[in-house]
Order: C-alpha cells, then structure tokens, then sequence
C-alpha cells in the first residue's frame, strides 16, 4: 500500500486523492471514530477516506478503510511537552455511581515522553482504596495500566490524593511505555478511576483530554 506524509490540512486533499495511506502532521486537528479509534481528516466537502491509524508524536504512516461516525481529538506537536487532564465523577463511572466524590486528575508529558508528572485530588473523598490510569472508550470498561494509589483498609482524602512522576518502568498492562500512554490519550482512550470500599469497581472517574490553553 502506498503512503504519503502531510504536512497541513491544506493539502490533505491531495494527499488523500494521490495516495492511499496518509499521515498526520504534529498539531493537527483530526476526527476518529469512537469504536475502533480511526482517525479521519476534516475536510470540506467531507473526504471519503478513514486514517486508521495515527501517533500522538505525530507523522506516523496511516492506512486508509470506509468512514464511520466520528468524534473529534488533536494530536500534539512531537517537539513539545504536553497535558492531559479529566474531572472525576460518579456519573462517568460504567454504571454509573451516585456519590459527593469528586476529583480532578492532571499529567503532563515531558517532549521526549520519557517522564510525566502528574496530580490527582479529590473531594469529599471516603474509604478509597485505589487509584488508577485505564486504557478503554469512554462509556466502556477497560484495563489498568498506572497504578497511582493504594490502600488496604481505605483512605479518606479531601485534597492531593496522589502526585508524582512516571517513566516507563510505571507502565504495566496493555501499554509498554510512557509514549504509547500518551498516544492512547490522544485517541482518548484513557481514563483515570478512583476506586473505595464502598464500589470497588470505581466510585469516581473521568477521561483524558488535552488540557485547555491558557
């Protein structure tokens, strides 16, 4: 299969029309399907071509298949560091959790996505007893692969829960580095869970976006 490599939108068009494989450029504002996580270039008119796959690093070779519905992300310039961040709630849970926890959750990857600090507090928070970072759709229950937090008899915080910072060695699971964790939050396919003795499946949780530019 041939391949291309853009480097704006402006001639993503071309790009789509003289191959079948297209890449993303760092910065780019593109779309992805919420089932199997396919980006797709906006155009107008629409293209009629999916780019299935993509990096959070950016310029990575993409193939192309049939468009679906799609929602929209950003994938970050290679160069620069860059945050993800999520507000925690019980109605994010699957199913959701009827509580008066709340929390916020923060990280920020260096640009060589070879550390990331990160912050995590909550409010009004009882009997928690872990917390940490998932791989899985929002709507969708997924695997573990940060632990952030522990506790055997279960903690009650109402502020700073958890702080650090992490390198790959941190990475457990489904994912085997601090770059394929960022990637997996620019596909929005990570979320962050605090767990209590009250629901042990998750009493509060929230999704990583890229967090808002001052």
């Amino acid at each position: 299969m041939k391949t291309s490599r853009i480097v704006s939108l402006a001639i993503v068009s071309a790009c789509l029309i003289g191959a079948l494989g297209c890449a993303a450029a760092p910065g780019t504002t593109i779309l992805y399907t919420t089932t199997t996580v396919a980006p797709i270039v906006t155009l107008t008119p629409p293209p009629t071509t999916i780019i299935t796959t993509v990096t959070v690093l950016g310029s990575a070779t993409a193939t192309v298949s049939t468009p679906t519905t799609a929602v929209t992300t950003t994938v970050p310039a290679t160069s620069a560091q860059v945050t993800y961040s999520a507000d925690l709630s019980g109605a994010k849970e699957v199913p959701p959790v009827t509580t008066q926890m709340t929390g916020h959750f923060s990280i920020t990857f260096n640009a060589q996505r070879s550390q990331a600090t990160y912050t995590l507090t909550v409010s009004n928070g009882s009997g928690i007893t872990t917390a940490e970072i998932y791989v899985g759709a929002a709507g969708t229950n997924g695997l573990p692969t940060t632990p952030l937090f522990a506790s055997i008899t279960g903690t009650a915080v109402n502020g700073t829960l958890a702080q650090g910072t992490l390198t790959d060695s941190n990475i457990v699971g489904p994912l085997s580095s601090l770059t394929a964790l960022a990637q997996a939050m620019a596909q929005g396919q990570v979320y962050i869970s605090v767990n209590t003795t009250a629901n042990p499946n998750g009493e509060i949780r929230g999704q990583l976006a890229l967090a808002p530019t001052s």
